[in-house]
C-alpha cells in the first residue's frame, strides 16, 4: 500500500502520496502553495531516490536555498513565475521532462537570464487562460536548446507561422512538435495557411487547423 501524509491548510486538506520513486501532491484548488520545507526538501536532495513529482504551486523564497536534486528525471508543477521555472531547471540538471501549467496569471512566466544549456529533451508548456507570448516561450526555450519534444497549449494573439519559424531556429534537436494553439487573429491579419506550416519543417506535418472563424483558428496536432 502507498504511504500517505496528510498536510492541514486553513482552505485544503491534502494528501501526498509517495513511494520510492515518485511523489505526488493531491489537490483540489490549483492556488494551494505548498510548504516551504517540502518543496526545500524536494529539490535539495533530501529524497535521492526520487525520479518524479507531481506538485502543485510553490513559493518563491523558497528557491535561493535549494541546492541540487540530481535524481530527479521528470518534474509536473503549476505555475507562474520565472523564478521557480529557471530555479528547477537549475536544480535538476538531470531532467528529462519538465511540465508546466499556468492558470489564471498576469505575471510574465518567464524572463531573461544567463541561459542554462540544460539537456531536457521533453517540455510541456500548458496555459489555458493566459496567453503565453513569443518572447515567454522563447525565454525559457533559450535556457533549454536540447529540447526533442515540445507541446505547446495556449492563446496566441500573434501569427503562429511566427511561432513556428521561432521554434526550429531555437530548438535544432526538435523532431516532435504537439499543440492545441488558437490563434486570436482575424482573417485579414493572419499570415499563411496550413501548408505554409507543413512546409516549414518535418515536425510540423502532423498539424491540423481543426476550427476557423472571422476571429481565430486552432492549430492542433492529435497526440
Amino acid at each position: 500500500m502507498t504511504p500517505e501524509i496528510t498536510i492541514q491548510d486553513s482552505n485544503n486538506d491534502i494528501k501526498v502520496r509517495q513511494n520510492a520513486n515518485n511523489v505526488e501532491l493531491i489537490q483540489d484548488r490549483s492556488r494551494f502553495v505548498l510548504p516551504r520545507q517540502l518543496v526545500r526538501d524536494v529539490f535539495s536532495n533530501k529524497f535521492p531516490s526520487l525520479h518524479h513529482v507531481n506538485l502543485g504551486r510553490i513559493h518563491n523564497s523558497t528557491c535561493s536555498s535549494w541546492a541540487t536534486s540530481p535524481s530527479l528525471q521528470s518534474v509536473s508543477i503549476l505555475y507562474s513565475t520565472a523564478t521557480s521555472t529557471l530555479a528547477i531547471l537549475a536544480s535538476c540538471p538531470n531532467l528529462h521532462h519538465f511540465q508546466v501549467y499556468t492558470f489564471y496569471t498576469n505575471t510574465k512566466i518567464f524572463t531573461t537570464s544567463a541561459p542554462l544549456n540544460h539537456p531536457l529533451r521533453r517540455l510541456t508548456l500548458w496555459s489555458n487562460y493566459t496567453e503565453l507570448t513569443f518572447n515567454d516561450i522563447d525565454n525559457l526555450l533559450l535556457h533549454t536548446p536540447n529540447i526533442e519534444y515540445l507541446y505547446v497549449q495556449t492563446v496566441y494573439r500573434t501569427s503562429f507561422i511566427h511561432l513556428a519559424d521561432g521554434l526550429i531556429n531555437r530548438l535544432h534537436y526538435l523532431s516532435r512538435f504537439d499543440c492545441y494553439i488558437r490563434e486570436m487573429l482575424t482573417t485579414d491579419d493572419r499570415i499563411g495557411d496550413l501548408n505554409s506550416v507543413h512546409r516549414m519543417h518535418p515536425c510540423f506535418y502532423r498539424i491540423h487547423c481543426i476550427k476557423q472563424n472571422d476571429r481565430y483558428r486552432i492549430f492542433a496536432t492529435n497526440h
